[in-house]
């Protein structure tokens, strides 16, 4: 995506969180910004809205794992090509999600999982 639609997107993200207030419960909350120096939040923000509607239930607001395994060193043990599998064709307990997420979004969630090291 180019800048000025990751912009868009960012500006958009942003209205929307301000709107509903950025709580009320169980699956709200954000997960971390472990990006790394130097690198935006709006870098990832795609990635982090995925996470929040289809990982945080089972892998923590944190990351830390609930009824999953903690994806705070994810980075450390796959990189981006086996973490995108693994979100598309599932490993172990958790489900596949090639067919509920476009490649687009497995690819950016698949990107910021790769810098949680």
């Amino acid at each position: 995506m180019n800048r000025c639609k990751w912009s868009i997107a960012t500006t958009a993200l942003a209205a929307m969180l301000a709107i509903s207030g950025c709580g009320g419960g169980g699956g709200s909350e954000a997960p971390p910004n472990n990006t790394g120096a130097g690198e935006e939040v709006s870098e990832y923000s795609e990635a982090m809205s995925v996470y929040r509607q289809k990982c945080l239930s089972c892998h923590g607001a944190e990351l830390q794992g609930r009824s999953a395994p903690s994806l705070q060193q994810v980075g450390a043990k796959y990189d981006e090509a086996q973490i995108a599998q693994i979100i598309t064709e599932g490993q172990g307990g958790m489900p596949a999600f090639g067919r509920q997420l476009s490649e687009e979004e497995i690819g950016s969630l698949a990107e910021w999982l790769a810098v949680q090291q």
